[in-house]
């Protein structure tokens, strides 16, 4: 949504007979939360089109930490636009969260993520962070994961926990990394060895 102009080119021309006829209730737009892309986007009424947003924390303060452009756009902002978002009687906006070890898990960020999406028809995809080697966060246990997909849903939040399938090669979502192994095989050994 940084550039929306193009965006929505793109999706007229994926939408359009002419191109390649996918229907708009077979796309989704994701987003970190650029809100006058979303706030652009959602004046053209496409209401079968889908949104989906990474909120990756529930409060403004952890938010400007782990997704610096919650500076630009605070939750309340984006809260605002997601309630503008034109939807058609069954859609929802799918929330992404990344659960980190320690760091977005504990209780009362269920209970805050509760707090932002009421009143939104909204489902809550959780996904459990890949750790890695040289990864600042760590991954959350099988258990922590379950335990907080159970507050969400205790909070009555339609929430679903994706399945992680990037782990063993260190990428997921938004995240690749490489060991020393891995990059030597593809842009040879360093300069160093």
């Amino acid at each position: 949504l940084d550039n929306v102009d193009v965006l929505i080119d793109a999706l007229r021309i994926l939408n359009d007979a002419d191109g390649l006829a996918i229907s708009r209730a077979n796309m989704m737009v994701s987003t970190c939360g650029v809100v006058p892309g979303i706030e652009q986007l959602g004046r053209l009424g496409w209401k079968r089109l889908a949104l989906a947003v990474s909120l990756n924390a529930p409060n403004d303060r952890l938010r400007d930490e782990l997704m610096p452009i919650n500076r630009r756009y605070p939750l309340k902002a984006l809260r605002e636009a997601l309630e503008r978002w034109p939807m058609r009687a069954s859609g929802v906006i799918c929330i992404e969260y990344v659960l980190l070890k320690g760091v977005n898990d504990a209780r009362a960020h269920a209970r805050e993520i509760a707090d932002f999406v009421r009143g939104l028809r909204t489902r809550i995809h959780l996904i459990p962070w890949n750790g890695h080697d040289a990864a600042r966060f760590a991954a959350p246990e099988e258990a922590d994961v379950l335990t907080f997909l159970g507050w969400l849903r205790d909070e009555g939040l339609f929430a679903t926990r994706r399945v992680s399938r990037g782990a063993r090669i260190s990428a997921a979502c938004g995240q690749l990394a490489a060991d020393a192994s891995m990059r030597d095989a593809i842009d040879g050994p360093s300069s160093a060895e």
